[in-house]
């Protein structure tokens, strides 16, 4: 029975590491607007790998100007608005405000670290077993 509770406390521990940061910026963050002010090409240098396009979004903040990298090939124009979100005590680390700004990391972390947990119970069937 204490196998089971701590596998359950383990996929709990995870899903909660992996949506703290994105649910913490829709608590906490500030939104403010920001313009894209240019799209960064980035060639890898191999003929049959396609370039990869970042948008340089700008916005202001305490009359400050903050500049962050959005997504890879996000389709944003220049001159175009978009929504950022950010701490306010870190503006600099700001996020696109959109549900893939905020939770593609987490997309990404959260079936990584559930089938990691799940080989790691698999592989020690003896683990957390109570004699």
């Amino acid at each position: 029975m204490q196998r089971i509770r701590a596998y359950k406390l383990g996929v709990f521990f995870i899903f909660f590491a992996t949506l703290f940061t994105p649910i913490s910026y829709l608590a906490l963050g500030r939104i403010e607007k920001g313009r894209v002010v240019e799209i960064i090409f980035e060639y890898s240098g191999v003929s049959v790998l396609p370039s990869s396009a970042f948008p340089r979004i700008e916005f202001k903040y305490q009359s400050q100007t903050y500049s962050m990298i959005g997504g890879e090939n996000d389709k944003l124009l220049v001159g175009e608005e978009i929504k950022v979100i950010f701490f306010n005590n870190n503006p600099a680390k700001a996020k696109i405000y959109s549900f893939w700004g905020l939770f593609i990391d987490s997309i990404i972390q959260l079936p990584l670290g559930l089938l990691i947990w799940w080989a790691f119970f698999k592989s020690y069937p003896k683990m957390f077993e109570s004699n």
